[in-house]
């Protein structure tokens, strides 16, 4: 309903007029760009719905799209929305004949079939394309009104484009319409506001309904009847919020109340179940089937048809009847638009957003796994399973990982880098069917690339994620070589581009990593890295590496207020992945000193977050923070399980950082056996990943205890031991560490020392253990003698 809209309307009417007036008359066209700005529920999608409207009764041709909050990192999902259904009415016949040479270059990005030519183009020059694309529709089907709702939800790519292009419609017979939420523009968007800010006809900045308009709501839906009393309760309940007020009106006449005063009483709970937790409490009211196929709905995004969703839901065609109907009568699922009834979407986004953070964490991962398989089947391609795998756990996913893959070799074929580098790190974190083989793929990878002649940002990307690879492994000097070198390469690209960004990012972890603080400090001094900056690629992971040099260099306070940005930016839209952007851990101990119960509880949070994350690294890692900001004796307990943990995998610089912290920790308790036993592996782990800082640490905790060190062993960490190869031979066919202690005569711990040592040298746990030692140990099978019997 559009009340207190009519400034609005009236200035989209003159510029429609000027639109539609000069089209067709031989004058210069006089097109433009609208921005329609407000918060959620201040009636944008309401004020959309009605611009498209009245563009189509004036006969002008409608390119529309709608970004998700779900599809946000899905590159160039709002393009395609925008251009395909003019383009499905043409053949590709016609598609080349109206790009022309541009063809191959735009045509993965909108979705078009394109020669596999295997060469990526670069991201400039599909923008170009895509503006060629566009000029040319408002050419051929002027006048063109292009429409973009929610766009603080746009993928990255699509904004890109379409602030530079926008620009260029007031020389066109092409009117642009864009509606989005200020306060929750995406950091890459600062191109997109400042564009609405000053090239638009002004942003319409949609207020809340006064209290007048929101009786003069009660009036038109329930009738004359109604006091002003009571009008006003609704208005104060809500706020003058208008999807607020609708519903709040909707339930009252629902609910067959009288718009009286003595009534007021009741709106209360009504007004509490148009949003949040009252929403979610309504909803469970239909059913589970309901409730299933809601979140269904909410994990497919604008994938969302009906059978899709009842596959995902996991409900037959009646019970998914039923539950239709009973959504849409409900005003939580919208009605079919233009007859159809194949697609679902949520009544109002507010909906779908609480829909979906309301869904159980394992639940939703569990589902984004079903909806990944379910797109994938219906012919949706590999990106489309691919925005579904990132909200997966690593589950050792063969299929994942090639889905990853072809996802990544998409997107840069579409002109999208940044995207495939999220597909590419995430395939990394698959154990262990890619890693074990990463030293392999990213080797040929780079060797390609240099065959090639590109010597730009790819090269750049897989020399750092070659570094990255390593860094996690404990190889910290071979990983400081490799990102040095793709850092080099991206200087000569550009500046702050991704390449840039990722390598500086993983630098200075490294350096950190190493001691080297002052150079880590250094470097981010020259790169502004910890400075937003005007067209800077920033992500929430950089912004946690930049916490670390803050937390190193003493500045708690600082790290502390970056750390909970992160956290309010990540915790709203699901994104928990401990491995990607490990915020918790580091804030938990950097409060530690001040809010020693705070940090406890997020620490906690962290240590249940990776446990559903199920990797030994990860669940290591959270419980090595819970241990260093508990005490007494649940802190020794924490830090003990921590290293158990990290010993089952290859993350060797974070064992040896373990190691050193526990046996400090039993120094201080009085046990300085048990203590001297961990100093001097956590030494002899430091030095071999080269962490210089943690192995003077190290020496300097064993000398406090009236310890010396013990001369260094030096052992190739590329090569087993024979000790390492019997056990890991063992472990590989499912033996248990009793049966293999029994079998070798040696103890259960040395058992779990030398499998260890077997994680760390290849780069696995105990679940790539087979697929990975025949490479290792030809010739040595365990049927013969064992060593050292």
């Amino acid at each position: 309903m559009l009340f207190e809209r009519d400034e609005e309307l009236l200035l989209f009417d003159s510029m429609l007029n000027d639109l539609c007036g000069r089209a067709g008359e031989g004058s210069a066209p006089n097109g433009g760009l609208l921005a329609i700005a407000g918060s959620a529920g201040l009636g944008k999608t309401t004020l959309v719905a009605e611009v498209r409207r009245k563009a189509t009764a004036r006969g002008c041709t409608l390119l529309a799209a709608r970004g998700s909050e779900q599809e946000e990192g899905v590159a160039f999902h709002v393009v395609r929305q925008l251009v395909q259904p003019v383009l499905a009415a043409s053949s590709e016949a016609e598609h080349r004949k109206i790009l022309g040479s541009w063809y191959d270059i735009v045509a993965p990005a909108v979705g078009l079939v394109a020669g596999q030519s295997g060469v990526a183009p670069d991201p400039q020059g599909v923008r170009d394309g895509l503006d060629w694309l566009v000029t040319r529709f408002a050419v051929q089907y002027a006048p063109v009104v292009l429409v973009v709702d929610d766009a603080h939800w746009a993928d990255e790519e699509t904004l890109a484009w379409l602030s530079s292009f926008a620009l260029r419609a007031s020389d066109l017979p092409l009117l642009i319409v864009v509606a989005y939420r200020p306060e929750e523009l995406p950091r890459h968007a600062a191109e997109f506001q400042r564009l609405a800010m000053r090239h638009g006809s002004r942003p319409l900045d949609l207020a809340p309904f006064s209290a007048a308009a929101v009786g003069d709501l009660v009036r038109d839906v329930l009738g004359e009847g109604g006091d002003e009393l009571f009008a006003r309760e609704c208005w104060a309940l809500t706020a003058g919020n208008p999807y607020e007020a609708v519903e709040l009106v909707a339930r009252i006449r629902d609910r067959g109340i009288k718009p009286q005063y003595v009534n007021a009483m009741e709106l209360r709970e009504l007004a509490s179940a148009v949003r949040g937790s009252g929403l979610i409490e309504r909803l469970e009211r239909l059913g589970p089937s309901a409730v299933r196929l809601t979140w269904a709905v909410a994990v497919l995004g604008t994938d969302a048809d009906r059978d899709m969703a009842a596959g995902v839901a996991g409900l037959g065609a009646e019970e998914m009847a039923d539950a239709v109907d009973k959504l849409r009568e409900a005003r939580i699922l919208a009605a079919p638009q233009d007859g159809g009834s194949c697609g679902l979407d949520f009544f109002h986004p507010l909906v779908g957003t609480a829909v979906y953070r309301a869904i159980p964490a394992a639940m939703r991962v569990a589902m984004h796994g079903q909806a990944a398989f379910a797109v994938s089947e219906a012919g949706l391609g590999p990106t489309s399973a691919a925005r579904h795998i990132l909200e997966m756990h690593p589950e050792n996913d063969r299929w994942a990982v090639r889905q990853l893959r072809s996802a990544a070799r998409d997107y840069l074929r579409a002109g999208a880098p940044d995207a495939a580098r999220r597909c590419l790190a995430r395939a990394l974190r698959e154990p262990p069917a890619l890693e074990d083989r990463a030293d392999e793929l990213f080797n040929q990878g780079i060797a390609d690339c240099e065959r090639k002649g590109w010597r730009g940002a790819h090269l750049s990307f897989g020399l750092t994620l070659l570094g990255y690879i390593k860094f996690h492994r404990g190889r910290l000097a071979e990983a400081e070589d490799l990102v040095h070198s793709g850092l080099r390469i991206a200087d000569r690209v550009g500046q702050q581009i991704p390449a840039q960004w990722f390598a500086l990012g993983i630098l200075i972890e490294i350096l950190l990593a190493r001691g080297r603080v002052q150079e880590a400090q250094e470097l981010s001094d020259t790169y502004n890295y910890g400075q937003v900056v005007p067209g800077a690629v920033v992500y929430p992971d950089s912004e946690t590496v930049y916490s670390e040099l803050l937390i190193a260099r003493g500045l708690r306070t600082d790290a502390e207020e970056r750390l909970r940005a992160v956290g309010r930016r990540l915790e709203p839209r699901g994104m928990r992945n401990p491995m990607w952007c490990p915020w918790r851990p580091l804030l938990a101990q950097t409060i530690a000193h001040t809010d020693p119960g705070e940090a406890a509880d997020i620490a906690q949070e962290a240590v249940d977050s990776a446990r559903r994350f199920g990797t030994p690294g990860a669940i290591g890692r959270a419980l090595h923070a819970a241990a260093k900001v508990a005490s007494g004796a649940d802190s020794l307990a924490l830090m003990a399980e921590a290293v158990r943990q990290l010993e089952r995998s290859p993350a060797a610089y974070e064992l040896a950082q373990a190691l050193v912290d526990h046996g400090a920790m039993l120094s201080r308790a009085g046990l300085p056996q048990d203590a001297a036993d961990l100093l001097m592996r956590g030494l002899e782990s430091a030095a071999l990943c080269g962490a210089d800082a943690l192995a003077a640490r190290a020496r300097e905790e064993l000398a406090a205890s009236g310890l010396r060190p013990l001369q260094l062993r030096t052992v190739d960490s590329d090569s087993l031991t024979s000790q390492e190869k019997a056990v890991a031979e063992r472990a590989a066919q499912g033996w248990e560490n009793k049966r293999i202690a029994e079998e070798l005569s040696i103890k259960e711990r040395t058992v779990e020392l030398l499998l260890s040592g077997a994680f760390r040298k290849l780069g696995t746990d105990r679940s790539g253990l087979a697929g990975l030692l025949p490479h290792q140990t030809r010739g040595s099978g365990i049927r013969g003698v064992p060593p050292g019997r």
